[in-house]
Protein backbone atom coordinates (compact mmCIF):
# COMPACT_ATOMS: atom_id res chain seq x y z
CA UNK A 1 0.00 0.00 0.00
CA UNK A 2 2.87 2.37 0.78
CA UNK A 3 4.23 2.02 -2.95
CA UNK A 4 0.82 3.30 -4.06
CA UNK A 5 0.53 6.27 -2.31
CA UNK A 6 4.47 7.03 -2.91
CA UNK A 7 3.27 6.62 -6.77
CA UNK A 8 0.27 8.21 -6.44
CA UNK A 9 2.59 11.45 -4.47
CA UNK A 10 5.12 11.39 -7.04
CA UNK A 11 2.99 11.53 -9.63
CA UNK A 12 0.80 14.71 -7.75
CA UNK A 13 4.53 16.18 -7.78
CA UNK A 14 5.37 15.38 -11.33
CA UNK A 15 2.52 17.28 -12.43
CA UNK A 16 3.26 19.94 -10.42
CA UNK A 17 6.60 19.95 -12.65
CA UNK A 18 9.32 18.49 -10.38
CA UNK A 19 11.34 16.81 -12.62
CA UNK A 20 13.44 14.47 -9.82
CA UNK A 21 9.56 12.84 -9.10
CA UNK A 22 9.22 11.83 -13.08
CA UNK A 23 13.05 10.45 -12.79
CA UNK A 24 12.29 8.28 -10.40
CA UNK A 25 8.83 7.29 -11.95
CA UNK A 26 10.60 6.31 -15.18
CA UNK A 27 13.33 4.72 -12.84
CA UNK A 28 10.71 2.41 -11.36
CA UNK A 29 9.08 1.79 -14.79
CA UNK A 30 11.76 1.68 -17.53
CA UNK A 31 12.06 -1.81 -17.33
CA UNK A 32 8.46 -2.84 -17.70
CA UNK A 33 7.66 -0.07 -20.45
CA UNK A 34 11.15 -1.34 -22.85
CA UNK A 35 9.94 -4.92 -22.42
CA UNK A 36 6.69 -4.09 -23.48
CA UNK A 37 7.71 -2.26 -26.75
CA UNK A 38 10.42 -5.34 -27.46
CA UNK A 39 8.07 -8.04 -27.91
CA UNK A 40 5.93 -6.17 -30.15
CA UNK A 41 9.14 -4.97 -32.19
CA UNK A 42 11.69 -7.12 -31.38
CA UNK A 43 14.61 -4.68 -32.02
CA UNK A 44 16.93 -3.46 -28.79
CA UNK A 45 17.27 0.40 -30.78
CA UNK A 46 13.72 0.83 -31.77
CA UNK A 47 12.62 -0.39 -28.18
CA UNK A 48 14.73 2.26 -26.46
CA UNK A 49 13.61 4.95 -28.97
CA UNK A 50 9.78 3.62 -28.10
CA UNK A 51 10.50 3.93 -24.41
CA UNK A 52 11.80 6.90 -24.62
CA UNK A 53 9.17 8.51 -26.76
CA UNK A 54 6.01 6.50 -24.44
CA UNK A 55 7.59 8.43 -21.36
CA UNK A 56 7.91 11.48 -23.15
CA UNK A 57 4.79 11.40 -24.47
CA UNK A 58 3.28 10.32 -20.71
CA UNK A 59 5.25 13.18 -19.51
CA UNK A 60 3.41 15.68 -21.52
CA UNK A 61 0.01 14.12 -20.71
CA UNK A 62 -0.09 13.33 -17.07
CA UNK A 63 -2.81 16.46 -16.56
CA UNK A 64 -5.11 14.00 -18.13
CA UNK A 65 -4.31 11.00 -16.13
CA UNK A 66 -6.39 9.79 -13.53
CA UNK A 67 -4.59 9.82 -10.53
CA UNK A 68 -7.14 7.25 -9.02
CA UNK A 69 -5.80 4.57 -11.33
CA UNK A 70 -2.38 2.77 -11.63
CA UNK A 71 -0.18 4.25 -13.81
CA UNK A 72 2.16 0.98 -14.64
CA UNK A 73 -1.01 -0.36 -17.20
CA UNK A 74 -1.24 3.47 -18.74
CA UNK A 75 2.52 3.86 -19.67
CA UNK A 76 2.43 0.52 -21.27
CA UNK A 77 -0.18 1.01 -23.38
CA UNK A 78 1.07 4.08 -24.82
CA UNK A 79 4.47 2.55 -25.35
CA UNK A 80 2.56 -0.73 -27.27
CA UNK A 81 0.69 1.88 -29.25
CA UNK A 82 3.90 3.53 -29.98
CA UNK A 83 5.55 0.09 -30.77
CA UNK A 84 3.19 -1.30 -33.40
CA UNK A 85 3.30 2.04 -35.05
CA UNK A 86 6.95 1.22 -35.32
CA UNK A 87 6.85 -2.45 -36.48
CA UNK A 88 7.54 -3.00 -39.90
CA UNK A 89 4.44 -4.33 -42.22
CA UNK A 90 3.96 -7.81 -42.89
CA UNK A 91 4.65 -9.71 -45.43
CA UNK A 92 1.30 -11.65 -46.79
CA UNK A 93 1.37 -15.55 -46.21
CA UNK A 94 1.81 -17.48 -49.24
CA UNK A 95 0.47 -21.21 -49.35
CA UNK A 96 4.01 -23.41 -49.54
CA UNK A 97 2.51 -25.32 -52.85
CA UNK A 98 1.28 -22.07 -54.63
CA UNK A 99 4.68 -20.63 -53.71
CA UNK A 100 6.66 -23.88 -55.35
CA UNK A 101 4.61 -24.68 -58.33
CA UNK A 102 3.94 -20.95 -59.02
CA UNK A 103 0.23 -21.17 -58.90
CA UNK A 104 -1.87 -18.38 -58.82
CA UNK A 105 -5.02 -20.35 -57.36
CA UNK A 106 -4.18 -21.47 -53.97
CA UNK A 107 -5.36 -24.96 -52.81
CA UNK A 108 -6.02 -24.07 -49.53
CA UNK A 109 -9.92 -22.87 -50.67
CA UNK A 110 -11.72 -22.03 -53.43
CA UNK A 111 -11.98 -18.30 -53.05
CA UNK A 112 -8.44 -17.83 -51.60
CA UNK A 113 -5.84 -16.85 -54.26
CA UNK A 114 -1.94 -16.41 -53.37
CA UNK A 115 -0.58 -13.32 -55.00
CA UNK A 116 3.01 -14.20 -57.00
CA UNK A 117 5.75 -12.44 -55.38
CA UNK A 118 7.95 -9.76 -57.47
CA UNK A 119 9.81 -11.42 -60.25
CA UNK A 120 7.68 -14.20 -60.07
CA UNK A 121 5.78 -15.49 -62.45
CA UNK A 122 1.88 -16.74 -61.93
CA UNK A 123 1.14 -20.01 -64.42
Amino acid sequence: MEDAESETGLLEKARGGSLPAFEEIVRRYQRRVYATAYRIVRRHEVADDVAQEAFIRAHRSLDRFDAARPFGPWICRIAANLAVNRRPPRRPLRCRACWTRKRARCWSGPSRTCRPSSGRSSA
